[in-house]
């Protein structure tokens, strides 16, 4: 066999992050009704977005975040940006869901964002379509997705963000847990 010292001979690995990016992704604190570092869906719209009201709606520790519908004509929305340093790596997304009804949907965005906060190219989309949201006696659901694209050398943040529709007389969506990582 070879002789001495030989080092690294491959190619570089993938690169590796330690802890969760979508701070407060455990949805334990809250101003408001809004997750604390999160954006909800907008000034007169913040009754859409609130802390579960029961212990029995949470997936893990004591809260959750809640997406309820008061006006159907306008999907729920509560996304996450976060400066990023990694660049040429696939980032992923998990997170726990349920539902309290048949009818809700879900999509789950997770893009990348230059220092202007500009999207560059598209998200990679999650569709949950109705029906396919586990139902409150079933309990929570993960889910899990990676990034289409590996983050672009102008990527300056990353932002996942979920936005529900087909919400109303008591079908919420319930969303804890969540994880963005490389």
């Amino acid at each position: 066999g070879p002789e001495g010292p030989t080092g690294a001979t491959g190619p570089q690995g993938p690169a590796v992050t330690t802890g969760n990016l979508a701070i407060n992704g455990d949805m334990e604190e809250f101003t408001g009704n809004i997750p604390t570092g999160w954006t909800g869906p907008g000034v007169n719209q913040s009754e859409k977005v609130t802390n579960a009201p029961y212990p029995s709606l949470v997936h893990s520790k004591a809260s959750a975040v809640r997406l309820k519908e008061t006006d159907p004509s306008i999907p729920v929305t509560l996304s996450r940006t976060t400066e990023i340093e990694l660049k040429n790596c696939y980032y992923k997304c998990t997170f726990s869901t349920l539902c309290t009804g048949s009818t809700p949907e879900l999509m789950v965005k997770l893009g990348f964002l230059d220092e202007s906060d500009t999207l560059i190219g598209s998200y990679t989309e999650y569709s949950i379509g109705a029906g396919s949201l586990p139902p409150f006696d079933y309990g929570y659901r993960n889910f899990f997705f990676i990034s289409d694209n590996k983050a672009p050398e102008t990527a300056a943040k990353v932002e996942v963000k979920f936005e529900a529709t087909n919400l109303g007389n008591g079908q919420d969506i319930y969303i804890d847990d969540i994880f963005v990582y490389v």
